[in-house]
């Protein structure tokens, strides 16, 4: 069945070349998941926002993957998701904007939030070039990136005005406040340089440009306001990896143990755009008011350090 799906896919198959990678890793991420949004009318008044979500969690996943070292391909598959919530808070900023001056910070908010994130990735990569040590592979992949967080108790400072003055006030809430998910889909294709340092360590540099698209959806609970957006954007993914393989007979059949060390880099911007639609008069607009069109600029800006142990299956070197 393996060998037919393969002839299908047009994939060269040398069965004595051909290995099977089971992994399983640990990940800390550090970065943001952030968007921007701005509205203004036609004599220059309006508000900006910027909505800061962590992503500095601890992620679990696994991995499979198929090579043919011969036939010069390998494909995968990976999964993960977060093991708690982020180290940092998320925050809220909003300006006012008046015509000829810089935007006004009027408010700032930090919160403390629930969270869940699903991450999976397909790989591939072939060969386009070796000499000696050294191999250049020409890579493709595809991430389906879900991000869920529930902003759950928050501290906020904002001014006021009263009688024509302004004061800085501030107060504190456990109640939940916002119920965000974005649904990122990015695809990418770049470039990989592997070398084997020794029988037993491979090193590997990659790096791809990427584009995709995203939807969210980012229901304020207490302005009983549900906000969709999505738009198409780009990127860059990068990676370093370093490959122990363990002592021992090289893919027996138990398996050869390797680990591996890795981090990853990812950036993403799109300018989208939302909607705004009221479902509720707790934010002291009409229930049923709807805005859409809004300026809505999306940027996932990440970094993962990580910890791989797998087990390599197949024929030998």
């Amino acid at each position: 069945m393996l060998s037919l799906m393969l002839n299908a896919l047009a994939l060269p198959l040398s069965a004595e070349a051909l290995e099977i990678q089971v992994e399983s890793f640990l990940t800390r991420g550090f970065g943001m998941s952030d968007y921007f949004l701005e509205a203004k009318d036609s004599g220059g008044n309006g508000v900006q926002s910027l909505l800061e979500f962590p992503l500095d969690a601890w992620y679990a996943g696994g991995r499979i993957r198929l090579e043919d070292d011969e036939g010069g391909w390998s494909a995968g598959i990976s999964g993960a998701i977060n093991v708690g919530d982020p180290s940092s808070l998320m925050t809220d900023r909003d300006w006012d904007l008046y015509p000829g001056v810089p935007p006004v910070l009027w408010s700032y908010s930090e919160s403390n939030l629930d969270y869940f994130s699903l991450d999976l990735r397909l790989e591939g990569d072939a060969l386009l070039y070796r000499r000696g040590n050294l191999d250049l592979l020409i890579t493709g992949g595809y991430r389906y990136y879900l991000i869920d967080q529930r902003i759950t108790d928050f501290t906020i400072w904002q001014y006021q005005e009263s009688g024509g003055d302004y004061s800085l006030v501030s107060y504190s809430s456990d109640a939940d406040a916002i119920d965000y998910s974005i649904h990122y889909q990015i695809i990418s294709a770049g470039l990989e340089l592997q070398a084997d340092l020794s029988d037993r360590v491979l090193l590997s540099l990659s790096g791809a440009p990427a584009a995709g698209f995203f939807f969210d959806r980012d229901d304020h609970i207490l302005r009983t306001k549900l906000s969709t957006g999505r738009g198409l954007g780009y990127g860059v993914n990068g990676a370093l990896s370093l490959e122990l393989l363990f002592p021992g007979s090289h893919y027996a059949a138990a398996g050869t143990p390797y680990l591996r060390l890795f981090g990853e880099y990812g950036y993403f911007f799109s300018a989208g755009v939302q909607t705004q639609e009221w479902y509720g008069s707790a934010d002291a607009v009409a229930e049923g008011t709807k805005i859409s069109g809004i300026v809505h600029d999306v940027t996932l800006s990440e970094q993962r350090l990580g910890l791989a142990f797998g087990l390599k299956f197949g024929a030998g070197q």
